[in-house]
């Protein structure tokens, strides 16, 4: 059994929201513990800091990392619901494709659609964009 076959099967059976959601309560505190104490440790900090300080650190180091588990755990709600509303869409199109809502269709271009330009844009704002010196300088050569 290769590395990528268990770790396809620790993701599997442990998904990466599934370790934020366990994650969070326990690693937290330890760090924020760590953080007050560095704060009340360290000489260059901790004589000018009291205990206040060191309290108010210790909470906000906990508030700080909530909120950002409590963002990502939303944000892969929202992503993993787009991954299934659009599986759903893909299986609901293809058994009845007349449904799909234009969700499978092609749209129709004309034969030299890459090379026509649009009627807005002239043909000296096209030129004086494109610089042959600015690319060389900011695109790094391909290796």
């Amino acid at each position: 059994m290769s590395f990528n076959d268990i770790w396809q099967h620790v993701r599997d059976k442990f998904p990466p929201a599934r370790a934020v959601a366990l994650l969070t309560p326990v690693v937290l505190p330890l760090v924020a513990a760590v953080n007050a104490w560095l704060i009340d440790h360290l000489p260059f900090i901790a004589e000018h800091v009291d205990s206040t300080e060191v309290t108010a650190v210790f909470l906000a180091s906990l508030g700080a990392g909530v909120a950002t588990a409590y963002k990502w755990l939303d944000g892969r709600a929202k992503w993993e619901t787009k991954q299934i509303e659009g599986v759903v869409a893909l299986m609901q199109a293809d058994k009845n494709p007349a449904d799909a809502g234009g969700l499978l269709e092609v749209p129709e271009a004309d034969g030299d659609f890459l090379l026509s330009q649009p009627d807005d844009i002239a043909e000296s704002d096209i030129d004086s964009a494109y610089d042959p010196e600015r690319v060389r300088r900011e695109v790094p050569p391909v290796q």
